[in-house]
């Protein structure tokens, strides 16, 4: 027969009911940590990519569509949650950088064409564009190159001129 204070037995010593402030079997109790707002780190993560990455248009895209999108969520759940660092801040700076990102990659897009524009000039994108009109893919290509070659030969002949 075992007794309860005998220290090779498993039995908890005490009369068998838990102790005040401890659950069943002596372990205290489950703490009520402070929720957390985990996605609103995601959020400003996924915004920061969007931005640095802003010269890529539809990853750009999609990223800072993420990024809105978390924010958001990461607004509404941080007006749940009862604390100081609740991440409303962290969420609201995600979309803004979101935000950011999707303006940024418009300008770009647009610088880049305009400077393509210069450099093609305003005929020869016209020929692109008839080139683009053509039947098959081998037709367009070499219509495309052709083109491309000339662009690329009348750039050789202004710069040995100058």
């Amino acid at each position: 027969m075992t007794t309860p204070n005998n220290p090779g037995n498993n039995v908890p010593s005490g009369d068998g009911y838990p102790q005040q402030g401890a659950a069943y079997g002596g372990y205290p109790a489950a703490s009520s940590a402070p929720a957390k707002n985990a996605i609103a780190p995601w959020a400003l993560g996924v915004s920061i990519f969007a931005i640095v990455l802003c010269w890529v248009p539809l990853l750009n895209w999609l990223l800072a569509l993420a990024g809105i999108v978390l924010g958001v969520i990461g607004i509404v759940k941080a007006g749940k949650i009862v604390s100081a660092k609740n991440g409303k801040g962290m969420s609201i700076a995600a979309v803004v950088i979101s935000v950011v990102a999707i303006v940024a990659s418009i300008v770009l897009g647009m610088l880049v064409f305009k400077a393509a524009e210069e450099f093609v000039g305003e005929e020869n994108l016209q020929r692109i564009q008839e080139c683009n009109a053509l039947p098959t893919a081998e037709e367009r290509d070499e219509c495309i190159e052709k083109i491309g070659n000339e662009i690329f030969e009348e750039e050789n002949a202004t710069t040995s001129t100058n």
